[in-house]
């Protein structure tokens, strides 16, 4: 019994190590020290109202970074809580920087008048500033709700996947980048006829 007991308390010490546990990093855009964790990419973003955002700007993207984490599978979730029918805005992942140009993959919503349209883009060197650059669409549809609640965008070896309120509504394969950031993305261009900016309430990183 002696020799069962102990082979029991080794293989648990041993099998547990052998088991990999998920880091996960929450944020909660109470104010603005809550968000010092993040780079920004082109423009400001600051904490108003209990959401994160960028400052506009007359056109383009911004994006925000997780400061000093590399990610390759990946989930990052996010709350989008601006007007529900106009705005653009999602999680990106297995980000490469460059001025103010991504690499990598971003998994965005896009609200209209309750008609929403989500995608999973691929970008190289894609300039948020001039919008130029290369610009993939991997995987587009079309889905009908009261507003955004949580977009979550997952990458797993090469599967790339976007949910919404746990609801898978985009799927691809892509093996083009397979580490990088991860953080938001959203639109800078809050006019009449143009996508809102995304207001951002909460993010969380899950490797």
């Amino acid at each position: 019994m002696k020799i069962l007991a102990g082979a029991l308390a080794l293989c648990f010490v041993t099998c547990a190590a052998d088991v990999a546990v998920a880091d996960t990093y929450k944020y909660v855009f109470t104010k603005s020290s809550k968000a010092k964790d993040f780079k920004t990419i082109r423009t400001k973003w600051v904490v108003r109202a209990r959401a994160y955002r960028p400052l506009s700007s007359p056109t383009g993207y911004s994006a925000t970074l997780l400061r000093n984490k590399k990610f390759s599978n990946v989930s990052v979730a996010t709350m989008i809580v601006s007007d529900p029918y106009h705005y653009e805005g999602g999680p990106i992942l297995r980000v490469k920087r460059s001025g103010d140009a991504i690499s990598g993959y971003g998994g965005l919503v896009l609200g209209n008048n309750g008609i929403f349209s989500v995608y999973i883009n691929r970008y190289d060197r894609y300039s948020l500033d001039t919008i130029g650059g290369r610009l993939t669409n991997l995987c587009f549809a079309y889905f009908t709700a009261d507003k955004a609640r949580t977009i979550e965008f997952v990458a797993e070896k090469k599967s790339l996947k976007l949910y919404y309120d746990g609801k898978m509504v985009c799927s691809t394969e892509d093996s083009t980048y397979t580490s990088g950031d991860a953080g938001l993305m959203t639109t800078t261009t809050p006019t009449v006829d143009d996508p809102k900016v995304a207001d951002f309430s909460r993010v969380s990183f899950s490797d």
